[in-house]
Order: structure tokens, then C-alpha cells, then sequence
């Protein structure tokens, strides 16, 4: 299969899964170019490219749609002229007022999200089912993405804070309200009872993603880690 990776920051990961599957990463493109040159030759890619629209006589069988979260939906409707299958890098929240965001987009593009298939993940996740009755969680969230410059708070905040939330979210489906009490912060409660408190904010001594999650009960279960750019996550 041949394949094509826009946005190269964490599409690494990307090129390496498909390789490791055995398909023949053809192209890649992001807006650094130089970046985008210094991957290609790191990876002996012949084609590269600057922005989606340079992909529009592209002959792929899959496009990996690895941009800035807020970039998705304007990417999405460039590469899906393409006639390819098309992965969309989680998250894809939106970032926006506007319900229709997605609407028009072909059926057939799918999204990724691989968070929970780390072992630490899911070892975390299974101890939280267990723990019976819940008082609060905690998620804190600093960050420090040099490449996501010009996102807004409110943008970085659900950019970061996903991976964490979402996790939360399946482990206590029945959150029944949730309040932006500032850009960086929410408040949720859910039926019965367990207090869902995340914050984030931006850390200059990092570069990365640290995450901090603590599930309160009778016990207290506590998940940290996160990932330093150009290297994998990980968590304890």
C-alpha cells in the first residue's frame, strides 16, 4: 500500500507503523519545509511536500492526517478529494461553536485513537474499574508544544487534556454537568457523585506533555507520565 503522512511532528510515529506493517511510505508534507525535508531524508521518502493542496495529483492508497488539531477539518476536506482512505490523528473536538463542522465529509474516514492501547494505559484503566465508588479525579495537564505556537489556550487546553479526559470519560460514563470554570479548567460531576476537576496549563521548563491523574476513592490510584518530543509516551 502506498501511503502519504501530512505533518511531520508526531507523524514520525505514523511512518514507522506503516513501515512496520510493511507499506511503502511514499510522501510526507508539513508547513516547515525544511522539517519536512530532513524527515524525508531520515527516512529515504522521495516525495515532499509543503501543505495538502501540493497532494492533489497524489496516486496514495492512504492519506495520515497527523496536523495540529485545529487544522483537521481544513486538511480533511483537501485530502479526501484524493479518493484514498484517510486516518485522521485523534483528537478531532472541533475547537469550534459550530455543530457542521464535520458535515460533508466522506463516510469512510476514520480516526485514530491509540491512547489506550498502551500497557501502562491499560493496566490504569482496569485498576479504575475496579476501584468501586468514586469521590474525585484530578487531571492535570502541563505542556509545552513549541510546533502548536499561534493555538489558543482554550485550543491548547482540549488538545492536551484529551488523551486523560477521555479515559475519565469511559471509566465514569454518567457525567451529568460540566463547567469551563476559566480557558484552563473544568469542573464535571456525574450522577453519582464523583467530582471530575482538569487543569491545564502551559510550562516553559518542559517540552512535551505531562499528564497527572488522580482517581480518589477508598484508595487513590494515581497515573503520571506523559511524552518529551521525539520520544514515545509513558507512564507509571
Amino acid at each position: 500500500m502506498r501511503v502519504a503522512v501530512i505533518g511531520l511532528h508526531w507523524g514520525h510515529v505514523h511512518i514507522n507503523a506503516y513501515r512496520a506493517l510493511g507499506h511503502d511510505v511514499v510522501a510526507v508534507a508539513d508547513a516547515d519545509y525544511d522539517y519536512c525535508n530532513k524527515v524525508g531524508d531520515m527516512y529515504g521518502i522521495p516525495l515532499r511536500y509543503s501543505s495538502a493542496d501540493e497532494l492533489q495529483n497524489l496516486k496514495v492508497d492512504m492519506v495520515s492526517v497527523v496536523v495540529p488539531a485545529k487544522h483537521h477539518n481544513e486538511v480533511l476536506r483537501k485530502v479526501m478529494k484524493l479518493g484514498c482512505a484517510v486516518i485522521c490523528e485523534k483528537p478531532v473536538l472541533g475547537f469550534t461553536a459550530s455543530q457542521d463542522m464535520y458535515d460533508g465529509l466522506r463516510d469512510d474516514i476514520f480516526f485514530n485513537y491509540a491512547y489506550p492501547f498502551l500497557r501502562d494505559i491499560g493496566v490504569f484503566y482496569e485498576k479504575l474499574k475496579g476501584m468501586g465508588k468514586l469521590r474525585r479525579i484530578e487531571i492535570e495537564c502541563l505542556y509545552n508544544l513549541p510546533q502548536n505556537e499561534g493555538m489558543s489556550t482554550e485550543e491548547m487546553f482540549f488538545e492536551t487534556v484529551s488523551h486523560p479526559v477521555a479515559l475519565v470519560v469511559h471509566a465514569v460514563p454518567d457525567i451529568v454537568s460540566a463547567v469551563r470554570t476559566s480557558e484552563t479548567s473544568i469542573l464535571a460531576e456525574s450522577s453519582g457523585g464523583t467530582e471530575i476537576c482538569v487543569v491545564c496549563k502551559k510550562d516553559d521548563s518542559i517540552k512535551g506533555i505531562k499528564h497527572r491523574v488522580s482517581v480518589i476513592g477508598a484508595d487513590e490510584l494515581v497515573l503520571s507520565g506523559g511524552f518529551t518530543i521525539g520520544s514515545n509516551w509513558h507512564y507509571l
